[in-house]
């Protein structure tokens, strides 16, 4: 496989928290520790109707809605 050296642009993004994580997770479950993961998960079943619904109500409602850094919501 042919190696590429990073652009400048690419080379200032910022690091993945993320994989950065998962990173740290790896080497303690390597060492022997049991890792409990808390995170979203991929669902096993259908969602449910109800919100199903209530997301297509929602969609259809057209509203657009900001959230700005700072927390203001502006609709």
């Amino acid at each position: 496989m042919v190696q590429f050296e990073k652009s400048g642009l690419l080379q200032d993004l910022p690091k993945q928290f993320f994989a950065s994580l998962v990173a740290k997770v790896n080497a303690i479950t390597e060492q022997g520790h049991d890792v409990i993961n808390l995170g979203q998960g991929n669902p096993d079943q259908p969602t449910p109707e109800h919100i199903v619904k209530s997301l297509q109500s929602a969609a259809e409602k057209r509203l657009i809605i900001n959230i700005r850094h700072s927390g203001d919501i502006n609709i």
